[in-house]
């Protein structure tokens, strides 16, 4: 979250601080959104106006580079690619494959895109209404994707019992602790609110 009335660089010196991390990692986040981080460049200048002032695809990627401070071990992204460019996109996307290679990062991402994101996650998870309908693991994307479609009205054998009896936070706790279990993800939660989604080529 950017505090609108203060320098937006100056909101990212402020989470340093909150979070105990040195500002030695500030060039390489604004770096990672496609930002200038040389002193003297524009980039650099514009940074220095109050967050209110920016535009609302620059405050987007303050706020991105924001999250990316330090080595976090969990990201949560909530429709991360609105308001950027399509360079800025690619870039924080190859940011993101990175930290999550090197540094083991757990990255849940809530988004509509699947073009941008089905052949960089682990785990899909979708929704309807705030009931999870389905969960399925990079493989079935893939084969269900050569298929043009995907049935969501078919949830895992493990989700069958919970369906219609549970709110999407208490399905997602039992989830999240299974894959926590396991090696670090890319897990992204696709909101839909139809039940079969056509993928068209």
């Amino acid at each position: 979250m950017l505090y609108p009335d203060i320098a937006a660089y100056e909101n990212l010196t402020n989470a340093c601080i909150l979070r105990g991390i040195d500002f030695d990692c500030i060039p390489r986040a604004l770096d990672a959104m496609s930002f200038d981080p040389t002193p003297d460049s524009d980039d650099m200048h514009s940074l220095r106006r109050s967050a209110r002032r920016l535009s609302a695809g620059m405050r987007q990627r303050v706020a991105l580079s924001e999250a990316l401070l330090g080595k976090p071990e969990f990201l949560v992204l909530d429709e991360p690619s609105n308001g950027l460019d399509t360079l800025s996109v690619k870039k924080f996307y190859r940011y993101l494959t990175e930290i999550n290679s090197k540094n083991g990062t757990t990255i849940l991402i809530s988004s509509h895109r699947l073009d941008e994101l089905r052949s960089m996650c682990d785990v899909f998870i979708f929704m309807h209404k705030g009931h999870v309908m389905r969960i399925m693991d990079s493989g079935e994307m893939r084969d269900e994707m050569e298929r043009r479609e995907i049935d969501v009205e078919q949830p895992l054998s493990r989700l069958s019992a919970l369906r219609g009896r549970c709110r999407m936070t208490e399905v997602l706790r039992l989830e999240v602790k299974r894959i926590f279990r396991m090696k670090s993800f890319w897990i992204i939660l696709i909101v839909f609110a139809v039940n079969t989604i056509m993928w068209n080529t």
